[in-house]
């Protein structure tokens, strides 16, 4: 009998993988679902059990209307409270209800182990619809685990102490859910179209209410309301100072201040005349400052905004990462008492060995350490506390500081009290009684590890009573009082707790709405200012309803959801009761809303005095005002009528023209950046579609019951079926989209740079440049239906024959047209060569494998046999080729065939492991659309559909006549595409550099930018620019060259050709570099290959080895099964031993990992007892891929951190190319989303020198041209080699500095080809390589091109033991930063170390403002050059 099946569900992947490796042993096998399933064989009540482990992400449901309701429109808000509410997927792309269905299947028990809160809880019964199972069915039980931290301990414990969910906790948040959506939903509905249609300035989008977030707002504007009435009254207050054994005291007056000047002076005369004090009184106290309780999640988030700098929700987003990688424990949690169970010395064991507090932590094991004090026991999960140790480098610098808290309140709780003697001593003179107090600490305490909340030691003088002593003089303070600051949002959160606002997972949300809704502005020192528009709210809810504003009666709603999930309230009764309040308030509301219209008239500007006269009104012939302020409107005064438009972008008249329907000006809207689309569009027909059946809006991506559908959402004329209208689709579009369903349209403005872009999505083509004219006309061509379209060439650069101007064609089948086309954002498209010869360039790897693709009818008849080189991209030259030649960019060989093909572009593919010879046969597969079923005669390279996408050769069907959207194909055309993009969006490490990407956008705007000049623009200076200019700084980029991209730059030649520093490749591990290309919207200029690793045989001439990894397995199995199936280059008993040493590199860690530092690779291999056979063999092409150097030089580190990312992630070693030059097509976009946020960059700046001020802090940049740069802070992001040149002698001995003397770049050669030596080396080489191809002598392939590219420095020589040399990007100047792939970070010398670097560098610099401002020491100046 097969043993019952488990089926256990975490919260997150990351929980899920650690219980399973945990309850298993680590022996267990790991499948990709949709999320990741851990199987393996164990023990379950007693009995043996096969166990499945996976996870949700979060809720999988989430609380909407139904569509009926969605429509703001049709729907009174006032229907809402009574409407019904359904669930539906909260992430509906992911499947997860599916996937727990399917994991569900023949499992005969449940556990669930989800976040142990009310919103945990709730999880578990979506998870028991999701799955079928019952939570009172004994045949199929369901049992929850209890667990706070992600330990071994509590994992184990929690699986021996099963228990039954809790329904009652998961009512209560059913019930908050109903109550928050309705009640939020009806009042920000009508709030919005109330306002948003009277008046211009209200810059929001969505005027929200919130049952939690609106009282939250109200503590804000109550604090703001105390400032702005506070009146200031002047004090005065006596101040005598005396001399006694050389101290100088001031004494302290009775009476504190007064606030009258004439009885202030009267007491000031009384005591000069008297002239002598008279101790009259002295005490002694011994007094104690209690050591703190447990540190739950309020006092946590208080703690991290006053004294960390963080912001909410922010440190909530570091604690539950810190708690999931095991660091601590549930970060939740409302309770400060430790339950009695408690282990304290097993938690402090953990700390023991930490090289911070280590010492401390021995000191109270051996000493005795104290209990903590009694706190308050929630009921939920113990104190927050540290579970194991960690470093800075483990964790970044923010989790750290997170972390680091934590353990040192902990260890505050524990610790003795700290005790001090207080000394008052009390003086008359004058009828008037003054005093002064010491204090000296006797015991330390928990103050030693907390040292912030230490006593300030204060020393007296002796004294003794009866003691007369003389004044030294009598100074009469005069003061003025002040009003209170603005809330921090230390105190915010204070207030949220004291009055029951929102809960210890939800407090930071409704901090987070108020700021994001536009109501507050986080300032320094992370102060909550209040907007005009909060203020307004607020003031309004005042005088219409308090309780609206009031934290009384969300306070109310709190204490019976509290009661529902005690079980002691009905949850239906609650919400029924809870709704019917608020309905009548609703009510009262939308009647007395004048009241609080009358205070929004009184600050914000009317519809008709906002904005400026822009274009005629269709309707009234009298000019609408525009309105820039979100969301962009026009308005018209006559007709009162509000027409929004577009956002995000600019807007402009059209030339005056009309729109034929409705006679209302037509409007040019433009997105931002040099590759945005630009429309014209009616303002009428945008907002109310004439036409039925245009379903796909502009604008429309994101619609719910609480979002502005319909406000910025439109048919542009590009969506427009209008028969006759010359700007319509039917008059402006072009041919089908390549990559879509859309159509191409001619942009109307785009000259001289003139376009097509799609109107679905984002493919441009570029049509001939600098045409005088381009138009569509009403012809269409006989082959493909495609529109004819008529170009005005100039005179001067026409390639027409006799001078010629005017050409009319389609740009699909007609040759001249369709050579000067191109195709940018298209994942599929690049420029074709001119002429009717078109030439194949191949780029391969020194190490492709090669298939076999013979000629035929199709192919230039004294061509002969082609041989292909697959797996690698097919792209197009740019220049006319009439013979195979070579191109070597270092270790790439590009090969260049030329071919006549006859057709037009070429698609960026890849040829399948076997590809035969061309088949004459007629292949049935449709050249026209997507899911067309017509027949399409074409030739197709068989084999091919083994790599997923097939090479094939339409030929024109000129009896599929379509309509415009779905063109034809044209004829004798390259169909295929790249592989998709892997899924890396959901990785550990991608969410995680997501996270410090949106850091930066998130911060608080600095109250002043600082200005930060940075030397040099390759992807580490670029990446720090970037990530400045999004937290609201301006970088001031300095290159020293005329091209950007440092390491990845590269050069165009005579011929237009452009050759580089060497071949770049984008790996599936670069976390960060992927998030840059997602930031920038420039994803699709990544072409992802085949899944394999391709070696050339050195040994063995024209032969190649293949690592092939599966895409069905998950990591690491798809690694281990690729090597596996490998036996070319390695032996079985070989890679038993390789395995055998990577498995510590695997359990290990990255800590395993940089302790071999001090190995090379050919070190570390002998030590394993693999041959040298397999260093020389195969580690050697790594070692020259990763840097440059051979295997007895490199640091096996370099290998290990490749191959961990590689094992560790499914795509890790999933590579893709660029689709161009890097400067242009990934340098560029980044200068221009710098430049768009105020950013400067500066080429042919070298910097000659690094001025210092006198306190040898930077003061200035010199350049070579005599200029000066100076601004706030500086950053160095050049080589390390640069740096050392530049370094200022009085810093060389500096010890951050001096262990920089290590770190030397690699020098390197990429051979384009030139050099006679290097031509003769190269191709003896490559003739070792590819025999059949090329010879030494060039008798078979010749070279008739060639570049060098010389890199004396290039990426830091990656030696053994050079790891501890390497700087963290803080230096030990104030003021200077440095950035570069040889700063710490974990991705050693490649692209993706210089964007972390970038980061690092640009998080280093945001951190240290907030303390610059928090000190008072910020010395911000303006950048200049002189």
């Amino acid at each position: 009998m097969a043993p019952p099946k488990v089926l256990m569900i975490a919260e997150k992947p990351s929980i899920a993988l650690s219980i399973a490796s945990t309850i298993s042993g680590g022996q267990m096998h790991s499948r990709k679902g949709t999320t990741e399933v851990h199987e393996f064989e164990g023990m379950f009540n007693g009995f043996p059990a096969y166990f499945k482990v996976t996870s949700v992400i979060g809720h999988v449901f989430s609380v909407d209307f139904p569509a009926k309701y969605q429509d703001w429109a049709a729907t009174d808000p006032a229907d809402l409270f009574q409407a019904p509410i359904h669930k539906t997927e909260a992430n509906p792309k992911a499947h997860i209800c599916r996937h727990l269905s399917q994991e569900a299947r023949g499992c005969n028990h449940l556990v669930l182990w989800l976040d142990c809160d009310r919103e945990g809880e709730n999880i578990c019964f979506e998870v028991i619809q999701c799955t079928g199972f019952q939570a009172n069915d004994d045949r199929r039980k369901v049992y929850r685990a209890r667990f706070s931290s992600v330990t071994e301990k509590d994992i184990l414990k929690a699986m021996n102490c099963l228990v039954e969910p809790n329904e009652y906790e998961a009512l209560a948040v059913d019930a908050r859910q109903e109550i928050d959506l309705k009640v939020g939903v009806a009042f920000t509905r009508f709030q919005t179209s109330f306002f948003q249609g009277k008046y211009g300035n209200l810059d929001s989008r969505v005027i929200s209410y919130g049952p939690c977030q609106t009282p939250t707002l109200g503590f804000c504007v109550q604090r703001y309301l105390q400032i702005t009435t506070f009146k200031p009254e002047k004090f005065w207050a006596l101040r005598p100072h005396v001399m006694v054994d050389g101290y100088e005291l001031q004494l302290e007056w009775e009476r504190h201040k007064l606030f009258d000047l004439d009885v202030a002076l009267m007491f000031q005369k009384l005591v000069l005349q008297d002239r002598i004090l008279e101790v009259t009184d002295m005490s002694e106290k011994q007094e104690s400052k209690g050591r703190p309780p447990g540190l739950n999640t309020v006092n946590l988030l208080k703690i991290a905004s006053s004294a960390l700098g963080f912001g909410p929700q922010v440190t909530m987003q570091l604690a539950e990462r810190l708690y999931t990688q095991g660091f601590i424990s549930y970060p939740r949690t409302e309770s400060t008492a430790y339950p009695s169970s408690f282990d304290f010395k097993g938690t402090l064991g953990a700390l023991a060995n930490n090289p911070m507090w280590g010492d401390y932590v021995q000191g109270l094991l051996s000493g005795g350490y104290h209990k903590p004090q009694s706190g308050k026991d929630a009921g939920d999960h113990p104190p927050i506390t540290p579970m194991r140790t960690a470093n800075e480098d483990m964790l970044g610098r923010d989790a750290w500081r997170l972390y680091q808290y934590v353990c040192q309140h902990f260890l505050g709780t524990v610790s003795p009290d700290c005790k001090y003697t207080r000394t008052k001593v009390e003086f008359s003179i004058g009828g008037e009684f003054f005093h002064c107090i010491g204090l000296h600490v006797t015991v330390k305490g928990f103050t030693s590890i907390m040292p912030w909340l230490a006593v300030s030691e204060k020393n007296l003088p002796q004294f003794a009573k009866g003691d007369k002593i003389e004044v030294s003089k009598v100074e009469l303070f005069e003061g003025q009082t002040v009003p209170p600051d603005y809330l921090s949002e230390s105190e915010l959160i204070s207030l949220m707790e004291k009055n029951g606002i929102g809960t210890d997972a939800s407090i930071s949300v409704h901090i987070n709405n108020i700021c994001e809704r536009n109501y507050v502005q986080v300032q320094a020192g992370r102060k909550l200012v209040p907007t005009a528009l909060g203020i307004t709210l607020i003031r309004g809810y005042q005088c219409i309803d308090p309780d609206l504003c009031l934290p009384d009666i969300r306070g109310f709603i709190e204490q019976q959801i509290t009661l529902v999930a005690k079980g002691e309230a009905d949850h239906s009764s609650v919400v029924q009761h809870v709704l019917e309040q608020f309905k009548r308030k609703y009510s009262y509301f939308v009647k007395q809303i004048d009241n609080m219209d009358a205070l929004f008239e009184a600050q914000f500007s009317p519809l008709a005095d906002s904005g400026r006269a822009f274009s005629k009104c269709g309707k009234c012939l009298r000019y609408m005002k525009y309105i820039s302020s979100q969301p962009s409107r026009l308005y018209c005064g006559t007709c009162e009528e509000v027409y929004y438009l577009p956002q995000k972008g600019t807007i402009k008249l059209y030339k005056e023209l009309t729109c034929p329907l409705d006679n209302f000006e037509l409007l040019i809207f433009a997105m931002a950046g040099p590759e945005g689309k630009s429309f014209p569009l009616c303002p009428l027909c945008y907002n109310s579609p004439p036409f039925e059946g245009i379903d796909a809006l502009f604008g429309a991506s994101k619609t719910g019951s609480s979002g502005m559908l319909g406000k910025g959402a439109g048919m542009p004329c590009f969506l427009c079926p209008h028969p006759t209208c010359r700007h319509s689709l039917i008059a402006q579009g072009v041919c089908a989209c390549p990559e879509c369903n859309g159509t191409l349209v001619l942009d109307p403005i785009s000259a001289p740079k003139w376009r097509l872009y799609c109107n679905m999505c984002n493919c441009l083509v570029l049509l001939p440049q600098g045409a005088h004219r381009i138009s569509t006309t009403r012809e269409q061509c006989p082959e493909c239906d495609s529109t004819i379209i008529e170009v005005d060439f100039n005179k001067n650069t026409t390639p027409l024959e006799d001078g010629a101007t005017l050409h009319v064609g389609c740009i699909l089948c007609d040759n001249l047209l369709h050579s000067l086309i191109e195709v940018k954002h298209g994942k599929s498209f690049f420029k074709r060569a001119v002429g009717r010869e078109d030439a194949v360039v191949l780029m391969v790897p020194l190490g492709g494998a090669e298939g076999e693709a013979t000629s035929n009818s199709c192919l230039k008849k004294n061509v002969g046999e082609i041989k292909f080189l697959p797996q690698l991209s097919f792209t197009l030259s740019h220049a006319l080729l009439s013979e195979p030649i070579f191109h070597l960019k270092g270790a790439v060989v590009t090969v260049v065939i030329a071919v006549e093909f006859g057709f037009g572009e070429m698609s960026a593919f890849n040829l399948s492991w076997h590809s035969k010879s061309l088949d004459s046969q007629v292949a049935l597969r449709c050249g026209a659309y997507p899911t067309c079923s017509h027949q399409t005669n074409a030739l197709a390279f068989r084999g091919s559909e083994s790599m997923g996408h097939s090479l094939k050769f339409p030929f024109g069907n000129s009896s599929a006549k379509t309509r415009l959207r779905n063109h034809i194909r044209p004829p004798l055309r390259v169909v295929c595409v790249d592989y998709p993009r892997p899924d890396l969006d959901n990785t550990v490490n991608f969410l995680e550099a997501a996270l410090l990407s949106s850091s930066f956008r998130s911060s608080p705007r600095p109250a002043k930018p600082l200005n930060v000049v940075i030397a040099g623009a390759g992807l580490a200076g670029l990446s720090t620019a970037k990530y400045l200019a999004d937290a609201g700084h301006k970088p001031i980029l300095l290159e020293a060259r005329d091209v950007l991209g440092g390491k990845v730059a590269a050069w165009k030649d005579d011929d237009g050709d452009w050759y580089e520093t060497g071949l770049h490749i984008f790996f599936g591990a670069y976390p960060n570099v992927q998030n840059l290309f997602g930031e920038l919207g420039i994803n699709d200029r990544l072409q992802w290959k085949e899944h394999s690793m391709i070696f050339a045989m050195p040994n063995k001439p024209g032969e190649f080895s293949r690592f092939d990894f599966p895409e069905v397995l998950p990591a690491p199995l798809n690694g281990i099964l690729a090597i596996l199936k490998n036996n070319e280059m390695l032996t079985w008993p070989e890679k038993v031993k390789f395995a055998i040493g990577l498995l510590p590199a695997i359990v290990g860690g990255q800590a395993y990992v940089e302790a071999q530092d001090g190995l090379s690779v050919q070190e570390w291999m002998r030590k394993q007892g693999v041959p040298d056979r397999v260093t020389t063999e195969v580690f050697i092409a790594m070692s020259k891929a990763l840097n440059f150097i051979n295997p007895d030089e490199l640091s096996m580190q370099c290998i290990l951190i490749a191959l961990n990312r590689f094992l560790q992630e499914k795509h890790g070693s999933k590579m893709a190319f660029l689709d161009g030059n890097p400067p242009e097509r990934l340098c560029m976009p980044i200068v221009d989303h710098i430049q768009s946020r105020g950013g400067e960059v500066k080429l042919n700046s070298r910097i000659k020198k690094i001025e210092l001020n006198d306190d040898g802090t930077v003061k200035s940049f010199l350049l070579n041209t005599g200029d000066v740069i100076e601004g706030d802070v500086y950053v160095f992001a050049t080589p390390v080699d640069t740096l050392k040149l530049l370094l200022p002698d009085n810093w060389k001995e500096i010890p951050y500095f001096k262990k920089l003397e290590k770190l030397v770049g690699v020098p390197v050669i990429n051979v384009h080809i030139c050099d006679s030596e290097i031509i003769d080396a190269t191709m003896g080489e490559l003739a070792k390589l590819f025999p059949d191809e090329i010879s030494a002598d060039q008798s078979k392939a010749k070279i008739v091109k060639y570049h060098v590219v010389k890199t004396p420095r290039s990426v830091y020589k990656t030696v053994p033991d050079c790891e501890p040399c390497r700087p963290l990007q803080r230096s030990p100047i104030e003021g200077f930063y440095l950035a570069g792939d040889y700063t710490k970070q974990k991705y050693l010398a490649s692209m993706e170390g210089a964007v972390l670097s970038g980061k690092l560098c640009a998080q280093a610099i945001a951190q240290d403002y907030e303390l610059m401002v928090a000190r008072g020491q910020g010395r911000l100046t303006e950048a200049t050059i002189s």
